[in-house]
């Protein structure tokens, strides 16, 4: 969405093309059956959710996970406000742990792992039958050894009060982390037929300065040299080579692109794909006359969050960091940085995400 004197930045939900960030971001989601023998609680004494008024890693229920031995946890909430939290304990690198066969007749339960700093792991929805489809397991695969993996679990306001139960096994399986490519492509040039997550496919026009405002006419070229600079500071320190081509690396290699134009949809990106930033709504900021250096940075700031997301990255609630998703003119002219920040709320209730160490973790073989 675009608001006059403000701009929106937005998930790709790979489910719907919708601002829901609930979707499976990094780790694995098949529909296998095959769960093997289990260990049962009782529902009385199932965990109740935690108000956010407390830490709820600190509340959290301490769960002993023998290596493939499934186990099912049974969760109470009374309101949607309020997570379910365990600690199922050290997990060392190369380990994961498989969530899996929600116990709900319709909807979805949200899941997010975290290590012992309460940093995101991995993150993902279990959906029940809709028409749509069935996620039945999510996957965390663990890099680095932490003292502690916590489960955290949400479901939607709609949905409380309410019961349900998750299987959660430990064992080498998920142990790899998915790896995302080590470059990125940005795209000033235009380009047809343009799919950024479930969307149809688009036409991109080529990126004309004059088009944000008459003031820039002929100096394209230079704004989008200084743009590339500023994508490159915030990215080349991790690791992540930025080009500017036509969806290849000089030397051929296929990577994730971020096509710059007038494209009339709000930016957008979906993890492990391709991603948009419309600079015809930075019309909104002619108010403010920026100079060419100002319009640069701006478009590098929504530029570089919409890359973040195709590695991986949600929403947070630091206007530092490159990851939150609001701002207004002023707050885009920061210069911005992969950062640990607390997630937004709409992404999950309880966290935050160190955006440079998943970023790492993930294409460098680093650990979270």
């Amino acid at each position: 969405m675009k608001k006059i004197g403000s701009f929106r930045l937005r998930r790709v939900s790979l489910r719907t093309f919708s601002p829901i960030l609930l979707c499976c971001f990094g780790c694995g989601a098949t529909d296998s059956d095959g769960i093997g023998p289990v260990l049962s609680g009782a529902w009385e004494t199932a965990p109740k959710s935690v108000s956010l008024d407390v830490n709820p890693f600190e509340a959290a229920e301490a769960v002993a996970l023998a290596e493939d031995t499934p186990v099912v946890l049974n969760a109470h909430f009374e309101s949607g406000d309020a997570v379910v939290v365990y600690n199922l304990g050290a997990v060392a690198a190369g380990e994961g742990i498989t969530v899996r066969k929600p116990d709900i007749a319709e909807g979805y339960v949200s899941v997010a792992f975290f290590d012992d700093q309460y940093d995101l792991l991995a993150l993902g929805a279990l959906w029940a039958p809709d028409g749509i489809g069935y996620r039945t397991n999510i996957e965390c695969p663990v890099s680095a050894a932490s003292e502690a993996v916590y489960l955290a679990l949400s479901v939607p306001d709609a949905s409380v009060p309410a019961d349900l139960s998750v299987e959660v096994v430990r064992g080498p399986g998920a142990g790899t982390p998915p790896v995302a490519p080590r470059d990125v492509v940005l795209d000033f040039q235009g380009a047809n037929n343009v799919t950024i997550g479930l969307g149809e496919p688009m036409r991109i026009p080529p990126f004309n300065a004059a088009d944000v405002s008459s003031r820039f006419e002929g100096m394209t070229e230079e704004i989008t040299a200084m743009v590339e600079d500023f994508v490159r500071e915030d990215f080349e320190a991790l690791g992540i080579a930025v080009h500017n081509s036509a969806g290849m690396t000089p030397d051929g290699r296929e990577a994730p692109v971020v096509y710059i134009g007038p494209a009339d949809i709000p930016p957008a990106g979906a993890a492990g794909g391709d991603a948009v930033v419309d600079t015809a709504g930075l019309y909104v900021f002619e108010s403010y006359h920026p100079g060419s250096g100002q319009l640069a940075r701006v478009i590098a700031n929504v530029v570089s969050h919409e890359a973040g997301h195709l590695f991986g990255l949600n929403h947070t609630t630091d206007p530092n960091d490159i990851m939150q998703p609001t701002g207004s003119f002023s707050q885009l002219l920061i210069d911005r940085s992969f950062r640990h920040a607390p997630l937004a709320r709409e992404v999950f209730p309880i966290g935050a995400q160190d955006g440079a160490k998943w970023i790492v973790a993930r294409t460098a073989g680093g650990g979270h």
